[in-house]
Parts: C-alpha cells; sequence; structure tokens
C-alpha cells in the first residue's frame, strides 16, 4: 500500500502533462494549516498506519482553487482491504434526496445553499489521524502528512458531517428551533435545499439559518445563493409556481 501511495501522486506522472507547478497544489491543500500535520518524529512515523493514494484535479482558470488533491480511500493493493472497506459508511445519504426535492417544489421561492470546505469544519480524533497519511512531493523529496480533519474520499465523511448537523440543529437553543427542523429536513451532506413563500420569510430563514451554523463553527455557511435567486425571481412580476 506504501508503494501505492508512493506512486499515486507523483509530479512526474502528472504534473509534466498539465504544466501545473507543484506550488500550486501545495498552495491549494495546505492553505487550511489545521488540516494536515508533517511528521518529523521518528516514533510517530512507526506508528501503525495507513497511506491514502491521491491525485490532482487542475483547473488552471479556476478562480479559487486551481489545482485539488482528490484521495482515494477505495484504493487496495490486490488480495487487501482497502481502507474503505474496514470503515462503516453510514445511513444512505441518496435516500434523503427524493423527499428534498418534493419539499423544495411546494414552495414558490427556492433556496439552495452550501457549506464551504464543510469536511475541513470536522475534526478527526488523534487517535485515528495515523490511517490518513499521505506522500506529498516536497524540496527534497516526498514528505509525509496526516490529516486532521474528515478527509473528501472517505466512505465515511458524508455520514460524519451528516450526523454532526443534526446534533447541532436538534441541539440549537429554543428561538431556533422552527427554522432548525426546516434545515435539518432540508440538507444532503453539505448542501441545503429549500423554500419559503415570500421575501420577508426568506429574510428571516437567512438570519437564523446565520446564526445556527456560527453556533456550529460553519462559518462560511452559505445564504449568498438564496438571495441572488430572490433577486432574480422578485425581478418577474409573478412568481413561478413549482408544479
Amino acid at each position: 500500500m506504501v508503494q501505492l501511495a508512493r506512486t499515486g501522486f507523483g509530479p512526474q506522472h502528472n504534473f509534466r502533462k498539465s504544466n501545473a507547478p507543484v506550488e500550486c497544489v501545495v498552495q491549494s491543500e495546505l492553505a487550511t494549516v489545521s488540516a494536515l500535520v508533517n511528521l518529523d518524529s521518528e516514533i510517530e512515523l512507526n506508528n501503525k498506519c495507513h497511506y491514502l493514494p491521491h491525485g490532482p484535479i487542475i483547473k488552471l482558470n479556476s478562480q479559487t482553487t486551481k489545482v485539488r488533491p482528490v484521495f482515494d480511500g477505495s484504493a487496495s493493493q490486490r488480495g487487501k482491504l482497502s481502507l474503505n472497506k474496514c470503515l462503516h459508511k453510514g445511513i444512505n445519504l441518496l435516500e434523503m434526496i427524493p423527499g428534498i426535492l418534493d419539499r423544495f417544489r411546494m414552495f414558490p421561492i427556492g433556496i439552495s445553499a452550501d457549506i464551504e470546505k464543510a469536511f475541513l469544519m470536522l475534526s478527526v480524533a488523534p487517535k485515528d489521524r495515523d490511517l490518513l497519511r499521505f506522500f506529498f512531493p516536497g524540496s527534497e523529496g516526498q514528505e509525509i502528512y496526516r490529516h486532521c480533519r474528515v478527509v473528501f474520499g472517505v466512505c465515511s465523511s458524508p455520514y460524519l458531517l451528516n450526523i454532526s448537523l443534526i446534533h447541532l440543529l436538534e441541539n440549537c437553543p429554543t428561538e431556533f428551533k422552527e427554522i432548525a427542523q426546516k434545515m435539518k429536513r432540508s440538507f444532503y451532506v453539505d448542501s441545503l435545499v429549500c423554500g419559503v413563500y415570500n421575501t420577508s420569510e426568506l429574510e428571516h430563514f437567512i438570519e437564523q439559518a446565520k446564526c445556527i451554523m456560527n453556533k456550529g463553527f460553519f462559518l462560511t455557511c452559505v445564504v449568498l445563493k438564496a438571495t441572488l435567486i430572490v433577486k432574480m425571481l422578485t425581478s418577474i412580476q409573478e412568481v413561478p409556481q413549482f408544479c
């Protein structure tokens, strides 16, 4: 597995084809300092561990993230289990989508929102971080890092985010209960899809949703998409009905 992880993300294999500098990847993934820890201690390096293969998705014309590393928790050597095979995946979140879409169609004003870098808001228990190691090209060869935050590409991550949001919404102060229940029925992983009947109700929803998410340290919860949709809809004389 170590050899697979070493070759899964090599600058010679990936970056020469794309002409993307290695520094782009470093700046992209290591921008969140608390998400990664470099391993220097010889004792730590000898701990029981697992290495994640990964590779880049490159969009040089992107305004935000030009190079995004993608980690593969399903990779395995022949005859061996992958990390994802050893983890509890949780409930099937796909089954939530039909209900969310049906409720969305009941309202004349739609709200579409998401949480920016949602997985990076969730911390991994220190005892489990060595199972999320990976190799990364450095100035003096490959360096070893480990994730301190939930990783996109590991099968349990969507469920961990889902139950974290449910815990937050079920334990918010009483004055937010009505909006929290609406949000609880409207989240699919990090995406919120719901609706309201009028613009005053929308303003109330946005204000309370921000307060609820901030209490859970999801500091970059979205509501901008919702306001953009409303501006578009209110520019039309008759608000369209979803059927």
